[in-house]
């Protein structure tokens, strides 16, 4: 009781007496294997309570005599139920904190012996439900740390073994909860797995059976939150998975069943943050519903409503860099909303506020590349309201903090056309901004980078054709700058490369009208100027 209350010293003290006791019976009746067995169990209390005092490598001795002993027991007696499962614990104690410890190739081999030995009890003892469900959580285990290592292939062969044994256990206990949610979180993890390896049709299934089985358990339990919780999971996957096959108007009603359930989660918790947080992703997968089907207000509403929420949880978790991102995101959106509907100021607030966040993040994940990208395109984006707004120093502070950023990206991955294509943009707007300035040697130099970037963009993605317009302007604008220098010769090719790409754009959008304004526009300068 001590113990379960938190109450360590007292425990172990307790179990420190009861040690001293068991060992001198022991010693003095060595045979006695009943003394050995309780000689095992205080290694075991020791190390439990050593393990929930964060104390690891004193924990790992305890229960590293406990399976010395279990060991010794079962050669004397190797049909004894009873030995056997207690050298399971000794196995399953040390496989679950040596997975902590990140030491997974150790924790393996110990839940492997596990799993052998579980078989055996059940040889013995087939109508054991208690031995069958340690045996299904074992295989979970197995199937988690296999996972975690990226060996897909074979956690899902344990996850299958597991959910084998849990589905003839709720056969035969209908009515057990804890059975029922242990079947559910499999079929879950299963659809996960499937959702990895691309299988959508199988996803479907597994994620609908997890739905099935919580629905099962709410009518029986409608005032457990976790229950709650697991059956407002198991609708957002239900809608991910509508919404990655194009059906929004079903990913929509599968995440207004999840929005409705976090809200009344909230309503009974409404201190509780992590619920605010689930409740604020509930809006934010309401909100790229609403994006995919252009209703620009919706969305408004529903990452403002989901704003709200990851506001207060990164306010008590500052250190959490999940809702940092998801905040950072929130704030994005909602910049980028603002924008496209006229209001610049608000659009620049969020922005700034977007960058605060991600900030934070790279200072804390500085080897983050994508990260680093995010807060590379929120120094791009304030650069253009800074320049639209026709604060032209701010906004050179911004590009150059953008520059900054993806310069590192492309030294990382020189290769990545994304960020090949981001270098050459951010290059172009301070181009632009030179030429404005009137310091036409600046605007060329960034142009000139521009077109490095963008060029081999194109080499790799030669299919972009929003990328090839972008290319075929900066070698107008490099044209323009060569003829306002005198240098008729390189403009006329800066102006043939413009006008090649801007037939290929016609040749693959042959309505694109801007496109032929263009392409008439540059041989009629071809024509008068050479």
């Amino acid at each position: 009781m001590s113990f379960k209350e938190g109450k360590f010293k007292e425990a172990r003290e307790s179990y420190e007496m009861g040690l001293k006791i068991f060992t001198k019976v022991a010693e003095q009746t060595p045979d006695d294997l009943d003394a050995q067995r309780n000689l095992s169990i205080s290694y075991d209390k020791l190390g439990d309570v050593a393990d929930a005092e964060g104390k690891r490598g004193e924990a790992r001795g305890f229960y590293e005599k406990e399976l010395e002993i279990s060991a010794q027991i079962v050669e004397q007696t190797p049909n004894d139920p009873q030995a056997l499962r207690d050298l399971i614990i000794a196995y399953d104690r040390l496989a679950d904190l040596l997975n902590s410890e990140g030491k997974h190739e150790r924790a393996r081999e110990y839940y492997e012996k596990d799993v052998e030995l579980r078989k055996k009890v059940l040889e013995q003892t087939p109508d054991d439900l208690e031995i069958a469900r340690d045996l299904g959580v074992s295989y979970y285990k197995l199937g988690g740390l296999l996972g975690a290592e990226g060996d897909r292939k074979q956690a899902r062969e344990y996850y299958e073994k597991a959910l084998e044994i849990w589905k003839k256990i709720v056969e035969q206990t209908p009515d057990d909860i804890q059975a029922l949610r242990a079947l559910s979180a499999i079929y879950n993890i299963l659809g996960n797995l499937s959702d990895a390896e691309g299988d959508r049709k199988q996803e479907r299934e597994y994620y609908e059976k997890a739905l099935e089985i919580r629905k099962k358990i709410i009518e029986r339990t409608p005032d457990d939150l976790e229950a709650l919780g697991d059956l407002s999971s198991a609708y957002s996957n239900l809608g991910n998975l509508s919404y990655t096959e194009g059906d929004c108007k079903q990913a929509r009603e599968y995440f207004e069943e999840a929005l409705d359930i976090r809200k009344k989660i909230v309503e009974r918790t409404p201190d509780d943050i992590q619920a605010l947080r689930d409740l604020s992703s509930a809006y934010k997968n309401l909100a790229v519903i609403s994006d995919a089907e252009g209703d620009l207000k919706q969305e408004r509403e529903y990452y403002e409503e989901a704003l709200e929420g990851f506001e207060k949880f990164v306010e008590q978790t500052p250190d959490d860099i999940q809702a940092l991102q998801d905040l950072s995101i929130t704030y994005n959106n909602l910049g980028f909303l603002s924008n496209a509907e006229g209001d610049r100021k608000q659009a620049k607030e969020y922005y700034e506020n977007a960058l605060e966040s991600f900030k934070k993040i790279v200072e804390r994940t500085p080897d983050d590349i994508q990260e680093l990208r995010n807060l590379s395109a929120a120094y791009n984006i304030l650069g253009n309201l800074s320049d639209a707004e026709g604060d032209r120093k701010q906004a050179k502070e911004y590009y150059e903090n953008a520059l900054e950023g993806f310069k590192k990206i492309v030294e990382q991955t020189p290769d990545n056309p994304q960020a090949l294509g981001d270098l050459g943009a951010v290059y172009g707007n301070l181009g632009v901004l030179s030429d404005a300035e009137g310091d036409c040697k600046q605007a060329r130099e960034y142009f000139e980078k521009a077109l490095e970037g963008f060029e081999k963009y194109i080499e790799q993605t030669p299919d972009d054709i929003q990328t090839l317009r972008t290319l075929s302007g900066f070698y107008i604008k490099l044209g323009l700058l060569s003829y306002a220098e005198e240098d008729r010769k390189q403009a006329k090719e800066y102006y043939d490369k413009a006008s090649e790409g801007f037939n290929k754009i016609v040749e693959q959008t042959p309505d694109d009208l801007k496109a032929l304004q263009v392409l008439a526009y540059l041989q009629a300068k071809l024509e008068e100027e050479f």
